[in-house]
């Protein structure tokens, strides 16, 4: 397969970065040559260290229009690939708010690390009035509802994420774990399969779903 930018020379340009881990200079060498839509030709080349590579690159300078090619890469053979992707994404939706916002969700994630849930929804709900497109802001509340026992809520708010960001397997699962308390376990298997159909990695669902007998893969249309 041709690609636009070469692997190799890509591997050269980014590597001494790459092996200092300075990721701000590797933001720098990649933003002064390439835009992260060029970069993810290179999640389909052949050299598993160029996909690896590049998942990095894109991780750390990518932004929202690129998690739908990231999403295709969690299929990837290669562990190491998928875990630079799975990470990309995260990295992508944890950045995806405006400074305020941002700084909301930094305080929230303290809070809850705390285990002051409470405080942590209050927080990431300053962060989603600051920047009402801030999905990740969202997931975490719904993790924080989770945690208090307000499953219907955390169920809402793992909606709203699903909604702007279909490729969100994280609140897929959410979505799963709230139907399961709720006791609605068909409509939980359907949530954690398509968590698993974005992401196959997710090892504790598939594992979760094998003890119960049932098969961890489904295919797309079945899903919802």
């Amino acid at each position: 397969m041709r690609f636009s930018i070469d692997g190799i020379e890509f591997l050269k340009v980014i590597r001494p970065a790459l092996e200092s881990g300075d990721l701000q200079q590797l933001a720098s060498a990649v933003r002064g040559r390439w835009r992260p839509k060029q970069l993810c030709g290179l999640l389909r080349h052949d050299d598993s260290d160029v996909r690896q590579a590049v998942a990095v690159a894109i991780g750390i300078t990518g932004d929202v229009s690129v998690v739908c090619s990231l999403a295709r890469s969690l299929r990837d053979p290669d562990p190491r690939v998928h875990a630079m992707v799975d990470q990309a994404m995260w990295k992508i939706w944890f950045r995806a708010g405006s400074g305020p916002a941002l700084q909301a969700l930094d305080r929230g994630m303290s809070l809850m690390s705390a285990e002051h849930h409470e405080n942590a929804v209050d927080a990431f709900t300053l962060a989603i009035q600051l920047d009402p497109g801030f999905v990740e802001a969202v997931n975490q509340r719904a993790i924080a509802w989770y945690l208090l026992g307000d499953w219907p809520v955390s169920l809402d708010d793992c909606r709203t994420v699903v909604r702007g960001m279909p490729w969100h397997f994280g609140a897929h699962a959410g979505m799963g774990h709230c139907r399961l308390q709720m006791g609605e376990v068909p409509a939980a298997l359907r949530c954690y399969r398509r968590a698993l159909y974005i992401n196959p990695r997710l090892t504790d669902i598939a594992n979760a779903l094998r003890d119960l007998g049932l098969a961890a893969d489904c295919p797309e249309e079945a899903a919802y």
